[in-house]
């Protein structure tokens, strides 16, 4: 090359500097006229590597190698074999990942021979970003090869990030069994459902089946020498069998076979076996892993009015119907209705009889009615007993269910109910009953009166009051009906009960909510009354005032608060870096309803670009002018800069929201043009590409 060449070139090299240059305090003497101006300025953030293979994490610093993450790579035939594991470094922190040089990854050791790096990684590695690197293993000899991996980087606290790797070189036929693509190791004494040794749980009256592949992993044909060549053995191994056995002719390097093993029983318990395969392999011969199947039996479990009953329970409730309460002893009689349910995987038998047995000294108090069948898995079935009192006070029995349940057999719970000859009261909300002392609000029950619109909304609700006992049932404060609560007055009793109610009838009254506000409201209401123990009977009522619409905005799946003024890319307010004159780039946004009422969008147009450089933006896809409650719409803003530097503008969207209308939000975009000689503007400098959007501040600095 002359030297007049040479001058050439390096005039050429000093113009594009000057350029580079040129550029960067262009660009920052345009922040700052930016209208971010009073912009906070925020913390100095740093990378943070994390390195992954196979989905998992491989810590920094990791000396022994392993299979899961790929840091192991196995067996590996010498002289023809090889194995390439692809790594991902994730960038975690909140700046870029610098991995610096050419060659970032490289290897050392006593056999980093053997091991090789195809493909080294990308860098920079943006923050929520990864890259990734490639290594081939190759061994050399047989026998165990292991490395080191250094990555460098710029991480303040894991530079350089390091860990082992190892492979093993072999020279004969390799057995290796799979299931469900998943390897099962020789040896493997316990079953798992992913790689199909643990047989899936089926009907009681079918069949499962799995399948198997036997790999050659070896460079020497892998004979099966057993008779059978798949061969089953253990307490019970009659109950699988091998439907489908290998082929059986010798198996080449790299090639499969496969066998398929059914499993069918009708009896309970669990089965257990073992599978062993004889074959060549000098150092895994037999080749055995254990195979179960579902463990099948029964399983009771009894509820009462919803709500699950322990078994060996000895403290009856009204809330699960082992209370039965107050019942007249001349006229009354009160029924429950248990359910009994087979969670179990094989059907549920009852051995006693009768079926249901009743103890303790007031059984004669308590009947059971009807009888129930045997219960196939998931059913259920009812259990109906009544309680009619034969005298005063309180009178209980235990209930003794003998079943085949292994572990609940017998299933045993107490009951108890109260003769009486006295008023008894009782409340329901949409003939739902509403136990004393029930602070839960539900809707079933009317107590919860859901969400009414603060502006105009108002709701009402009748409850009952029954008198189930035996004489008048007298209301004895004025009101009869009262609220308490410091939200009461969100509530309002428009119509009061009956003073007296004789036995067998019912009064009602109205509770009205009328929200003044955003938000929960909740009361308690008392009656006073002359029943001997629910007075006052007590029970809480709640409501919320909703609102009438709710806008929330999101980019990139991030939501962009209303009044957003610092545009970032990670949530697309941000547009990065845009060629001058031909150079665009598109984002979407997602609007969702988040309110009560449909959001309506009231702007025409509905999404309007507004400030100093509005003109660079434009809406190319409007969102929809209504959007229902849990439902969402999608616009479209695109850049396209006409001059450098950083261009701004805001987004606005009028609408139905009481608080949030307009929803505003700051959008920005910086434009660039190609240095000299550059055909795209990824072959600008990278210390060009990666200008931050700095704040006004920083650029009076420089």
């Amino acid at each position: 090359m002359s030297n007049r060449t040479r001058l050439i070139q390096l005039l050429l090299c000093v113009s594009a500097l000057l350029s580079c240059f040129s550029l960067i305090v262009q660009v920052n003497m345009l922040e700052a006229k930016s209208v971010y101006d009073n912009a906070p300025m925020n913390d100095i953030p740093e990378p943070e590597i994390n390195v992954q293979g196979n989905g998992l994490n491989i810590v920094n610093g990791d000396t022994v190698p392993s299979l899961a993450d790929h840091s192991g790579f196995g067996k590996v035939d010498v002289g023809t074999g090889t194995v390439t594991r692809t790594v991902i470094i994730q960038n975690l922190g909140t700046t870029d990942l610098v991995l610096p040089g050419a060659t970032p990854v490289t290897l050392s050791g006593l056999s980093a021979g053997d091991f090789s790096v195809v493909a080294q990684p990308a860098s920079p590695v943006p923050p929520a970003s990864s890259t990734s690197f490639q290594v081939k293993f190759v061994p050399s000899t047989v026998g165990v090869r292991g490395a080191r991996i250094t990555i460098a980087n710029n991480d303040p606290d894991e530079n350089p990030y390091m860990y082992h790797i190892q492979g093993t070189g072999i020279s004969a036929p390799e057995i290796n069994v799979t299931g469900a693509g998943i390897t099962i190791l020789n040896g493997d004494t316990t079953p798992r459902l992913a790689d199909g040794t643990e047989f899936k749980d089926v009907n009681f009256q079918l069949s499962t089946e799995r399948i198997f592949y036997i790999q050659n992993l070896g460079d020497k044909d892998l004979q099966l020498t057993g008779n059978p060549m798949v061969r089953l053995q253990g307490p019970h191994a009659d109950k699988f069998w091998v439907l489908r056995p290998p082929v059986g002719r010798p198996i080449t390097p790299g090639e499969t076979d496969n066998f398929v093993i059914r499993y069918q029983s009708s009896s309970p318990g669990q089965a257990h076996a073992t599978v062993v395969i004889s074959s060549n392999d000098w150092d895994e011969n037999p080749y055995t892993f254990a195979i179960q199947g579902p463990n099948r039996a029964p399983k009771i479990n009894v509820t009462g009015n919803g709500i699950h009953i322990i078994n060996g329970d000895t403290v009856p409730s009204l809330a699960d119907h082992t209370g039965f309460g107050p019942v007249s002893v001349t006229e009354g009689e009160k029924v429950r209705r248990f359910t009994i349910q087979n969670r179990g995987n094989y059907p549920l038998s009852f051995t006693g009889n009768p079926q249901v047995i009743l103890t303790g000294p007031a059984s004669i108090d308590f009947s059971v009615h009807g009888s129930i069948p045997a219960i196939f898995p998931g059913d259920s079935d009812y259990l109906t007993v009544s309680f009619d009192p034969r005298s005063f006070g309180v009178r209980g029995a235990i209930i003794s269910i003998p079943n085949s349940d292994p572990t609940n057999d017998p299933y045993v719970f107490y009951i108890q109910g109260r003769g009486i000859e006295a008023p008894e009261i009782n409340l329901t909300g949409n003939d739902v009953n509403i136990t004393n002392g029930d602070m839960t609000p539900r809707p079933a029950d009317f107590t919860d009166f859901g969400s009414v619109l603060v502006s105009g909304g108002q709701l009402t609700r009748a409850f009952e009051i029954h008198n189930s006992g035996d004489t008048t049932l007298n209301l004895t404060r004025t009101p009869r009906v009262q609220l308490e609560g410091i939200e009461a007055g969100a509530f309002a009793v428009i119509v009061q009960p009956a003073g007296a109610i004789l036995p067998g009838e019912k009064s009602s009254f109205l509770i009205r909510f009328d929200p003044s506000a955003f938000g929960s409201f909740k009361a308690t209401i008392n009656i006073y009354n002359d029943d001997p123990d629910e007075n006052p009977f007590r029970f809480a009522v709640q409501g919320k005032g909703g609102q009438a619409s709710e806008m929330s905005v999101r980019g990139n799946n991030l939501v962009i608060n209303d009044g957003k003024t610092v545009p970032l890319l990670v949530d697309h307010t941000g547009f990065g870096l845009v060629l001058v004159n031909g150079g665009t780039v598109t984002r979407t946004y997602t609007i969702e309803s988040l309110g009560d009422i449909p959001l309506n969008l009231t702007g025409s147009p509905r999404v309007r670009i507004v400030g100093s450089h509005a003109a660079d933006f434009s809406v190319i896809a409007q969102p929809a002018s209504s959007v229902n409650p849990g439902g969402t719409t999608t616009f479209q803003v695109r850049f396209n800069p006409s001059a450098i530097g950083i261009r701004g503008a805001m987004v606005t969207i009028s609408n139905n929201d009481p608080d949030e209308n307009p929803y505003n939000f700051n959008i920005q975009g910086t434009g660039v043009t190609l240095l000299p000689g550059a055909n795209s503007l990824s072959e600008v400098p990278s210390d060009i590409q990666s200008i931050p959007l700095r704040q006004p501040s920083e650029s009076r600095k420089l």
